[in-house]
């Protein structure tokens, strides 16, 4: 019987199609990084007129959110961890990682670790100049709020922050409690968890229809970890 995929046609439909969703990438990161820019610009030239308009900063933060970029006015300015009066810094920051957030579950599932999220926060929102205790408080505060489903694992080492409701059954659970890495062999986790092999089958294929876990061969991926 003849492979379709041997096919030259389909071959180069494929790579059509893979070449066509590389350039609509670059272009999605290039009109980004423009309108980054032209937002940095408009905030350092006319920020006295934005601070005076409801309408204007509204618009301008509804406009940074759908790029990711910080929703607060002056988005360039140092925003310090302050000591005292931190309800509002908290509720602020608490917000920029629901922003991030959506950058990093596209790439990394919706579990993502404690550790991830830092990195990541650190390296976009480098105007933010925060101490280790801050982010697991605005985590905890959208926990509180219910913003965000749960929180796994629930110590200052291994914390996983579920972004999206996920129904975990108890292996998902248990498995997810003892990971303190992005990559497992297949063998080790059946040691780690003294399985059977189907019922490690089964679990890694429920958080991977979950997107939580990549599958290559016998290596286990934990993207968001």
């Amino acid at each position: 019987m003849k492979d379709e995929n041997s096919d030259p046609k389909n071959q180069a439909f494929e790579e059509f199609s893979n070449q066509l969703g590389n350039y609509t990438k670059l272009d999605e990161i290039e009109n980004k990084r423009i309108l980054k820019h032209g937002i940095s610009n408009i905030e350092k030239n006319f920020q006295s007129q934005i601070n005076s308009s409801k309408i204007i900063n509204s618009y301008l933060s509804n406009l940074k959110s759908q790029i990711n970029l910080s929703s607060i006015s002056n988005s360039s300015k140092k925003i310090r961890s302050p000591f005292i009066f931190r309800r509002k810094y908290i509720q602020n920051l608490a917000n920029e990682i629901f922003l991030i957030s959506h950058d990093l579950i596209k790439e990394n599932g919706s579990i993502l670790s404690l550790s991830t999220i830092k990195t990541y926060f650190k390296a976009n929102r480098t105007n933010w100049k925060i101490r280790d205790k801050d982010i697991p408080e605005a985590i905890n505060w959208l926990n509180k709020n219910k913003l965000i489903p749960s929180i796994l694992n629930k110590n200052k080492n291994n914390s996983l922050i579920v972004f999206t409701p996920i129904e975990l059954n108890s292996d998902s659970n248990l498995l997810l409690s003892i990971i303190d890495k992005n990559q497992y062999e297949f063998t080790e986790l059946l040691n780690l968890l003294n399985w059977h092999e189907k019922r490690l089958h089964s679990c890694i294929s429920f958080l991977q229809n979950n997107g939580i876990t990549v599958i290559d061969n016998t290596t286990i991926y934990f993207p968001g970890i």
